[in-house]
């Protein structure tokens, strides 16, 4: 914008929309500069707002803190997706590993812990642990918070494929029945989804 008010001679704003539409996001950060290339203004990222500017200011613009942006960014996304779309609640697997955490902070701020639901899915491989900490970080949040062993799934499946499987070789890798407990997770999760209208994240 700089570049482009200083080629042309005169001064330049550069008006942008906030909000996400589907798949685009638009970052509102609206910007002025003087005929010279000298910043005038700027607008914040991810808020209305207007401003009335005196092309005869300058300012030095300061450094953009990109994991601020990309925090609002996930943030505004989350909440206009679910506005436009109609929906209200939400709903998340929270395993009490570092990613499910981060959905649920950011779900929170989008559209309000209270709107929520976090399902912990044990297994046989879920520890005390990791079950513990996603009690303690829904209750943080003040995130809805409710187990649903998935175990009888995985054993009914189990009981349904072993034989079929065991007809062919056993990979060096074999992650069979821990990406069978992810599908189910995924089927669980869809099913409360379903129920209750609300947005999986």
């Amino acid at each position: 914008v700089s570049h482009a008010a200083r080629r042309w001679g005169v001064p330049l704003v550069y008006v942008n929309a906030v909000g996400g539409n589907d798949g685009l996001l638009f970052d509102g950060h609206s910007l002025a500069f003087a005929a010279d290339g000298e910043a005038i203004t700027e607008l914040p990222f991810f808020e209305r707002a207007v401003r009335t500017v005196d092309l005869a200011e300058r300012t030095t613009l300061p450094e953009v803190d990109e994991l601020a942006v990309l925090h609002r960014a996930l943030v505004t996304g989350v909440r206009d997706y679910a506005r436009k779309t109609g929906m209200s609640r939400w709903v998340l697997g929270l395993s009490g590993g570092i990613d499910s955490a981060l959905v649920a902070a950011l779900g929170s701020l989008a559209l309000g812990a209270e709107n929520g639901a976090a399902l912990a899915m044990p297994s046989r491989w879920s520890s005390d642990h990791s079950i513990g900490d996603a009690r303690a970080l829904a209750n943080r949040l003040k995130l809805p918070f409710e187990i649903i062993p998935i175990e009888p799934a995985h054993a009914a499946y189990e009981a349904m494929l072993t034989a079929p499987l065991d007809r062919h070789p056993l990979p060096d890798n074999d992650v069979t029945w821990e990406n069978v407990q992810a599908r189910i997770r995924g089927a669980t999760l869809m099913a409360w989804a379903n129920r209750t209208g609300a947005l999986l994240l």
